[in-house]
């Protein structure tokens, strides 16, 4: 088979780079996981993938590994890959285990450069043992600066995410273990997500309060429809600039039950939603009587909204909405699109 270039003028230290790439891709650590590699085997009836596949990959192409012939005679003397007698194909020479245990040798690491190489990555852990390296990288494929590095064994995981972190540069990588670290992003996202239920139950304003009424339809059918509970809405003006929602919210509570608090910081008006009709007219009269201020400034207005004011605030709101919900569908679409994309892409760096 001609071959596009020579690997003759090949270093003994590419030559050892080439043998630990491929030996990753068939490595504990990747394998199981290479989709892309095991259906290559799959359709080999002893599990092998051809040489020609795998110096098709960019990162073989980074090393220079283009001859087949060269690359065969490198990795005949790995411990874990064995080459077919035509030297044309490659596989492992053990099973994989039966199950998979890098999580607990395995740690997280943060505050590369996003420049940063596996190379150098391993170089900066020197003298410890790692077994491979993979660079986190964002959906435009651009690099985090972040890795997950699987070592030798576990002690010296712990042992490093005990430390909490290492220098590279005269920078601090902070370092955790890869389960710690799952750990403490499962927490955020419980954090965020119970933030998100707290701010949606206090912005059901976003969702205009409905009661079913019974109404004849002119051909002897009475049928149910929504309409808006009237009332509710309170607008007051003539804030100071350094009124904000919660101060709002904390000097009116007391006059009846808040919904929601529509206002920007900064802004000379605000809307507040009341749960009921009283509790909307217990604010006007609370605001009339003890004269409450806002951003050092007294309110000039307040009014429960009423006829066409009360109802194009509330089209306004059901418009927000449906815009709202037809975003969150899209991206929901989108995030499913590319979760499925990144499953079916296998990135050979």
């Amino acid at each position: 088979m001609e071959t596009t270039s020579s690997m003759d003028t090949l270093t003994s230290e590419m030559e050892s780079k080439i043998l630990k790439q491929v030996e990753f891709y068939f490595s504990d650590s990747n394998y199981p996981r290479d989709k892309f590699l095991r259906a290559q085997a799959a359709q080999d009836e002893e599990g092998y993938v051809s040489l020609e596949k795998i110096i098709s990959f960019k990162r073989m192409k980074e090393l220079g590994a283009t001859d087949i012939p060269k690359l065969a005679t490198i990795l005949k003397a790995s411990e874990l890959l064995q080459v077919d007698s035509d030297g044309l194909k490659v596989k492992r020479k053990i099973p994989l285990p039966g199950e998979d245990t890098s999580n607990p040798r395995t740690i997280h690491t943060k505050g590369w450069p996003e420049d940063i190489t596996i190379e150098q990555i391993e170089s900066a852990l020197s003298p410890v043992v790692v077994r491979c390296v993979r660079i986190r990288k964002d959906a435009q494929k651009k690099p985090k600066g972040s890795a997950f590095i699987e070592l030798e064994n576990e002690e010296k995981a712990k042992e490093l995410a005990e430390k909490g972190t290492i220098k590279y540069q005269e920078k601090d990588i902070v370092v955790k273990t890869k389960d710690a670290y799952f750990k403490e992003k499962k927490e955020e996202r419980k954090t965020r997500k119970d933030k998100k239920k707290e701010t949606d139950s206090n912005s059901d304003a976003t969702e205009p309060p409905l009661k079913k009424v019974k109404v004849d339809d002119g051909k002897n059918e009475v049928k149910k429809k929504r309409e808006w509970i009237r009332g509710l809405i309170v607008q007051i003006k003539g804030l100071g600039t350094t009124a904000d929602r919660e101060q709002i919210k904390e000097s009116l509570t007391k006059f009846g039950k808040i919904q929601y608090v529509d206002y920007t910081r900064g802004a000379p008006d605000a809307i507040i939603r009341m749960e009921k009709p009283e509790d909307a007219q217990a604010v006007i009269k609370g605001i009339t009587e003890e004269k409450i201020n806002f951003g050092g400034k007294e309110v000039e207005e307040s009014k429960v909204l009423e006829g066409e004011e009360e109802e194009k605030y509330w089209k306004t709101i059901e418009e927000t909405k449906k815009t709202q919900r037809k975003k969150n569908g899209w991206w929901k679409r989108r995030r499913k699109r590319w979760k499925r994309k990144q499953k079916k892409e296998i990135l050979k760096e």
